[in-house]
């Protein structure tokens, strides 16, 4: 039986040869990796924002709008829309600041944001529309009784 011969640390190697040693990149690239990763978060923290989120729909006209009215009335009709009246673009061409809001009442996020509208609702240099998303117009009606109406007139818009 042949011994292999051991390196100076006691460990043996195959064939008597040396093992392998790593070069100092070798050993030094985890660390450079783990300091370069948190420059980079670093970075991205500490970096001032304006708070704006990029959107491509920015400086390009708003979609057409042409739907039903949602009937808010105390005695709505059977299918829950307005017999008169539709929601266009027309509307939100007075001259005045109008937002536009698609919510539903199956929506969670929308039940959060709500209250916001409101308080934009209070204010006179603003208009607040509201677009009924894919809901039936009885759970809408049901979401503004339950959470307050801000919107000065509400599309349906079923299909989405």
């Amino acid at each position: 039986m042949q011994s292999t011969p051991s390196d100076p640390r006691g460990t043996s190697t195959p064939g008597g040869a040396p093992p392998p040693r790593r070069s100092a990149i070798g050993r030094f690239a985890p660390l450079a990796a783990f300091l370069l990763l948190g420059v980079v978060l670093a970075h991205g923290v500490l970096t001032p924002s304006d708070g704006s989120l990029p959107s491509p729909l920015i400086g390009r006209a708003a979609p057409a709008l042409d739907m039903p009215l949602l009937d808010r009335g105390p005695a709505p009709g059977p299918d829950g829309l307005l017999a008169e009246g539709r929601l266009t673009n027309a509307d939100l061409a007075n001259g005045r600041v109008s937002v536009v809001n698609l919510w539903a009442s199956w929506c969670a996020p929308c039940r959060i944001e709500h209250p916001q509208l409101m308080a934009l609702a209070e204010r006179d240099d603003i208009d607040v529309y509201g677009v009924a998303f894919q809901d039936e117009p009885v759970a809408s009606r049901r979401f503004l009784q339950e959470l307050g109406d801000p919107f000065t007139a509400v599309g349906v818009d079923p299909e989405g």
